[in-house]
């Protein structure tokens, strides 16, 4: 006979980066990943998130309805990549299985510089090769990592955030009764 499985519907992870299908509790496949991808180039090249917000409710909000601004100074290929990656319908977005999955990200204009038999076989040489340093910390690097470890000790959680809209709550208690 056929065979059916059930996708997850867990919902784990820094909301920032969840997609809708996450949020909304639709279930999800290799296609919630990619959109985690998007995010975090969009993060690399403006150094924030696209949805962020005090309220954690807002940003799934955002998630779900927002649109990603891409910035001015993004190139064409690098907008594109990003859109293509966070497209709301998971079915749509870039590096769907069945829409040429992985093979589509690899082959998108943002990357056509990349060789990937090279980088699968470790010879890329990176862009930018950091300066070798010896072990020794700076006092001002030293007095830097006091006060992250300071400002991390401060931080409580005051009370537990709920990421789902009041819709959400009446099916799950819908699901309860």
């Amino acid at each position: 006979g056929v065979q059916t499985c059930a996708l997850p519907i867990s919902v784990l992870g820094t909301p920032e980066y969840m997609s809708p299908e996450i949020l909304n509790e639709s279930g999800h496949e290799s296609a919630a990943d990619w959109w985690a991808f998007g995010i975090v180039l969009y993060e690399l090249a403006t150094g924030r998130p696209p949805f962020t917000s005090h309220d954690i409710e807002q940003v799934a909000e955002d998630i779900r309805y927002g649109e990603i601004r891409m910035e001015d100074y993004f190139s064409p290929e690098l907008s594109s990549l990003i859109q293509g990656l966070t497209h709301k319908n998971p079915n749509a977005r870039l590096g769907n299985p069945t829409k040429g999955g992985v093979g589509q990200i690899k082959t998108h204009p943002f990357f056509k510089k990349i060789d990937w038999g090279e980088v699968y076989r470790k010879e890329m040489k990176p862009p930018i090769i950091p300066e070798k340093r010896k072990g020794v910390l700076t006092k001002d690097e030293v007095n830097q990592l006091k006060l992250l470890e300071q400002n991390f000790q401060r931080k409580t959680i005051l009370e537990p955030v709920n990421l789902f809209t009041e819709k959400d709550e009446d099916r799950s208690e819908e699901h309860t009764s």
